[in-house]
């Protein structure tokens, strides 16, 4: 149990000084006066009641989050009736309806729908409301007839038990768990089978290579672990590029459009894979051997994973950016000449846009951007696919260990309270 104190105040630091830590609430008993790290743990008086007194103070909050159509509305009216929508919240849950006040309102246009389509969040708190004394005597009279012997409903008996996961146990931060210093990604073979730790590791790095750009890592993480967790272990693996032959086939795929549309909207998760279909299809290509990344900086860094786990072949190790660039003609494969054509662009609902040829790089870029306001500005993107010889040549090798090395390196420096920058 020690261990385990320690370990949440750990977490908690911001720095590698001794801290003071308040012991509050009943359990608080348990603690021992002496934690590595700690300078020195108080209990206030009073302390057994704290919870108690937090309850009894805190407000009663109703929040609304919906998505209304402001197109031909009275904007204001929409805003009034949600914000008495987030009151009667509030009034259920126990909210003294004459205290209930709105103390935040947020509007979200979303640019990717018609319509004026506007995200609107109204939070209204209020103070505990007092019950009736009488509310409590039916109450009184049925805890009486359960002490007295009288059977308990056997609807809840029947109820079934379900398992609730330890608050402790981080689903999204498989590193806490983990001896960072100690911990060696499983390689065999030449074949790198990618982890929940791994993929934590390469999602800080991507961010860290994506100079500012690219997007957030994050929700390309959380979708690469439930791909991983629902089938993908084994599947979702690394190699180098030195371990393609020439003569097999690469193929391409990330997100394209506004990164903040693409994290907002829901997608169906087929978008790239819809996307080299298409391509494949039409090229008659029959199979391909591996996926390259486009670019490493950014969510796109993880967003071969899970389609390489719906293939079944692995992501190199490597990228066509060496960091995250706006536009396609910057990857290394066409500026130095490698056909971009036929590239096709894919989104949630299944339509498939393809730029057959175009006069340069710079004239796809055009067509793949006008369509992609089309489609929503959050879309998948698909380039030609390549022979090895080909990537090999023109890819920059290992961005994927880079990133996991980034990544390494944060989370270490965050284990030891120490300088992400100096880490770095």
């Amino acid at each position: 149990m020690k261990g385990m104190f320690e370990a949440v105040i750990q977490r908690m630091r911001v720095s590698t000084a001794p801290v003071h830590v308040l012991l509050v609430g009943g359990g608080s008993i348990l603690v021992p006066d002496s934690l590595e790290g700690v300078a020195r743990c108080s209990r206030p008086v009073h302390f057994g009641a704290a919870n108690a007194v937090g309850a009894a103070i805190a407000k009663v909050a109703g929040v609304v989050d919906l998505i209304e159509l402001l197109e031909g509305k009275d904007e204001l009216a929409v805003v009034r009736d949600a914000s008495q929508k987030a009151v009667n919240e509030a009034v259920r849950k126990g909210a003294e309806p004459g205290d209930v006040k709105v103390v935040e309102v947020l509007k979200v246009p979303l640019p990717y729908a018609g319509h004026r389509a506007t995200r609107i969040i109204i939070k209204a708190v209020g103070k505990l409301a007092i019950p009736d004394p009488s509310s409590f005597e039916g109450h009184a009279e049925r805890s009486n007839a359960d002490e007295d012997g009288e059977e308990v409903d056997s609807a809840e008996e029947a109820i079934e038990k379900i398992h609730v996961p330890d608050a402790l146990e981080s689903v999204t931060k498989p590193s806490l768990s983990v001896d960072i210093e100690l911990y060696r990604p499983t390689v065999r073979r030449g074949t790198w089978y990618i982890s929940e730790v791994d993929l934590e590791f390469i999602a800080t790095g991507t961010g860290v290579l994506g100079t500012g750009g690219g997007g957030p890592s994050y929700l390309e993480m959380l979708k690469a672990m439930e791909t991983l967790r629902s089938g993908g272990e084994g599947k979702m693996r690394v190699i180098s590029l030195k371990a393609l032959k020439d003569s097999e086939t690469v193929v391409f795929g990330s997100w394209y459009g506004a990164p903040s549309v693409i994290n907002e909207r829901v997608g169906s998760g087929s978008e790239i894979s819809t996307g080299i279909n298409a391509l494949t299809k039409l090229l008659g290509i029959d199979s391909f051997h591996a996926m390259l990344t486009d670019e490493i900086g950014g969510g796109n860094g993880l967003s071969c994973f899970p389609t390489g786990v719906l293939y079944d072949v692995p992501v190199l190790d490597g990228d066509a950016m060496g960091r995250a660039f706006p536009t396609m003609y910057h990857a290394t494969l066409y500026v130095y000449g490698n056909p971009l054509t036929p590239c096709a662009l894919a989104d949630a609902r299944g339509n498939v846009s393809v730029v057959m040829s175009a006069e340069s790089p710079l004239r796809v870029e055009g067509l793949l951007r006008t369509t992609a306001i089309e489609l929503g500005l959050g879309c998948a993107v698909c380039a030609r696919p390549l022979l090895g010889d080909a990537v090999k040549k023109y890819a920059v090798p290992n961005t994927i260990s880079q990133a996991w090395y980034l990544g390494r390196a944060v989370h270490l420096a965050r284990q030891k309270k120490t300088s992400y920058v100096d880490a770095i």
